[in-house]
């Protein structure tokens, strides 16, 4: 696995607390741009779906407000979040494996939000996530510096997998724009 990478994730909650029961989890691995190249996101991607009675068994919280906002969605988006669904610790435990064991620079929107959200989800389950604080960056920051860069929508927007796909392509824009 290339030590290079980095990683943006996506999550999709039932609620905007900060130990919030994640039903959705979506990741990509990009290699960030430099002098000498232009970076790109990679085709590996993560994407699992969870169940939330193992996450409320868990302790994690549900919140009716966002349980309405999620009416107000998509069907498609709606719909994404019934497959497959597993356990809170084997969709923890299938991302770790996905993950690997090197820690890398994760990425999210914001990170005080998404990787919060799924550090907590792992201490519900007393499993370590695969991450190190350090390593934590924020994309909404870099997007706030570039308020006229377009931003393409996911084709699904609040499906977690297309979501981190778009930020992550969206991300790599900016970052060229930084080198050029």
């Amino acid at each position: 696995m290339d030590q290079m990478s980095e990683i943006m994730i996506d999550l999709e909650t039932m609620s905007t607390y900060p130990n919030a029961s994640v039903v959705s989890i979506g990741a990509v691995r990009f290699m960030r741009p430099s002098v000498a190249t232009v970076g790109n996101v990679t085709d590996d991607t993560f994407y699992v779906n969870v169940a939330l009675p193992s996450c409320m068994d868990a302790g994690l919280h549900v919140e009716s407000r966002t349980v309405a906002w999620w009416e107000l969605q998509s069907k498609e988006a709606r719909d994404a979040l019934d497959v497959d669904p597993l356990p809170l610790n084997a969709a923890l435990l299938k991302f770790n494996q996905w993950f690997g064991e090197e820690s890398r620079p994760v990425w999210a929107n914001p990170a005080t939000f998404d990787l919060v959200i799924l550090a907590s989800a792992y201490r519900a389950v007393n499993m370590t996530k695969p991450w190190e604080f350090y390593d934590e960056r924020c994309y909404r920051t870099i997007r706030s510096l570039f308020p006229t860069l377009p931003y393409v929508k996911p084709g699904v927007p609040h499906q977690a997998l297309e979501d981190a796909k778009a930020q992550a392509h969206h991300l790599l824009k900016m970052l060229r724009e930084l080198h050029a």
